[in-house]
């Protein structure tokens, strides 16, 4: 079992780089060479692989910490 305060500083540092990741493909597409789509695929894999193998495991045992479940008052 994960430390709460743990996976919630974990889940804050995850979400933070979605920012970044958002901002390089948008960057890449103001690539002109034959492997500009290859460098916006390898951008959305690993934004990817962030959700898939760090986030889900949090979400797993703390579902709150769901950044798509609407948050209770």
């Amino acid at each position: 079992m994960m430390d709460r305060l743990l996976a919630e500083a974990l889940m804050r540092g995850y979400l933070e780089m979605g920012g970044p990741f958002n901002r390089l493909a948008e960057l890449s597409k103001q690539l002109d060479t034959p492997d500009a789509h290859r460098v916006r695929q390898v951008i959305g894999e690993l934004h990817s692989k962030i959700y898939a193998d760090l986030m889900i495991p949090i979400i797993r045992e703390y579902p709150d910490l769901d950044p798509d479940k609407p948050s209770q008052p």
